[in-house]
């Protein structure tokens, strides 16, 4: 059998049809790419009007395109009133905004313009382009409400950053109490005297293990002293200025997953890494579950796993376990029939970093933690 397909003669109100739909999809495809030609000539005329300045406070290394100097400041009309142009600004460690937790990486800032004593400093996560659409479409990481104050005129936009130094504290009722201190000082020393030819042999170790804790805690201190330092980011034009607090933390926090772990540590990895996603959840009961009857820790909390669990209560409660970040990516650990041990656990809080180690222990009720630390 052979079908036939009966074609209709196309009438003339077809072909014209027709015709507009081509020339609808022509003009529209010509559109797009005189858009797209445009916003890359934007985007040109916007990189060869910025400069890039490095600024390095501490270790903390910031990245910021800002106007080169004549460069008049420019407003563009935004959903939420005026804002400057997109700016890119890049930490290679995590920082704190107005007190806020900004995590390494490059972002977009503009200054919104809300009303006439409120503007509001907006921070994007996107690629830096130059193009206001991107900047309003791209996810918003912090909005900060500020207000301008006074400060000198200038004719043109300027963003910087400035280092804050902290005034030490003058204490004078110090000076007061010195003399008084040092009677009792000198009572004290012809008494310590008296008794010091026997109690000095006793102490002599603990003075040396004390020295290198001391000295210990003195290199730490050092190492973080870069890190606790402040900047002030700030947007000037006109006789206006506003600004927001920079606190750099040395940190780059972030959540990564463990490596594959082979087919022998599977399943004491697993009681570790429930007990860890439990800390995280602050299910303390949970975090506890798998701790032997025997467990010690290095957490000055009396060493049993209930002591543990008490110390940890405290914490959670003036909030020192919100915001956890786990980093298993450098995990390694060391493995046989009857134990093992994982090392190298990190474990981000808001203030710090800490290092763990569980070390677990096959028992008849199954896979034990019988030591926890931390460092």
């Amino acid at each position: 059998m052979v079908l036939r397909h009966a074609c209709k003669p196309i009438t003339d109100i077809e072909k014209r049809l027709m015709s507009i739909r081509f020339e609808t999809i022509l003009f529209t495809g010509l559109a797009i790419s005189m858009t797209l030609v445009a916003a890359r000539a934007d985007d040109a005329a916007l990189a060869s009007s910025r400069e890039a300045s490095v600024h390095k406070i501490g270790t903390t290394t910031i990245t910021l395109s800002e106007p080169k100097d004549g460069v008049p400041a420019r407003w563009e009309e935004g959903r939420s009133g005026y804002q400057t142009e997109p700016i890119s600004i890049g930490f290679d460690r995590d920082v704190r905004m107005n007190g806020n937790w900004i995590p390494a990486g490059t972002y977009r800032i503009t200054l919104q313009r809300v009303a006439e004593n409120d503007f509001h400093v907006v921070l994007n996560q996107s690629d830096f382009t130059g193009k206001k659409l991107d900047a309003e479409l791209s996810r918003e990481v912090l909005r900060l409400a500020v207000r301008p104050s006074d400060a000198p005129p200038t004719d043109r936009f300027r963003i910087g950053i400035e280092l804050l130094l902290e005034e030490e504290e003058e204490d004078t009722d110090d000076d007061d109490d010195d003399d008084d201190d040092d009677d009792d000082d000198e009572e004290e020393e012809e008494e310590e005297e008296d008794e010091g030819d026997e109690q000095d042999e006793e102490d002599e170790d603990e003075d040396e293990d004390e020295g290198e804790d001391e000295e210990e805690e003195e290199e730490r201190e050092e190492d973080h002293a870069e890190d606790d330092r402040s900047a002030e980011l700030y947007f000037h034009w006109g006789t206006r200025k506003v600004a927001v607090r920079l606190e750099m933390t040395g940190m780059r926090r972030r959540a990564t997953p463990a490596p594959e772990m082979p087919k022998p540590v599977r399943t004491p990895w697993s009681v570790v890494l429930a007990s860890l996603e439990a800390l995280v959840a602050e299910d303390l009961e949970k975090h506890i579950e798998a701790f032997a009857d025997n467990f010690e820790s290095d957490f000055d909390d009396g060493g049993s796993a209930l002591a543990h669990a008490q110390l940890l209560g405290h914490i959670r409660r003036g909030g020192g376990l919100e915001g956890l970040l786990l980093s298993l990516d450098q995990v390694n650990w060391t493995a046989d029939e009857r134990s093992a041990e994982f090392r190298n656990i990190v474990i981000y809080t808001a203030e710090d970093r800490f290092v763990f180690t569980y070390r677990l222990v096959k028992t008849d009720e199954g896979w034990k933690t019988v030591y926890l630390d931390a460092e």
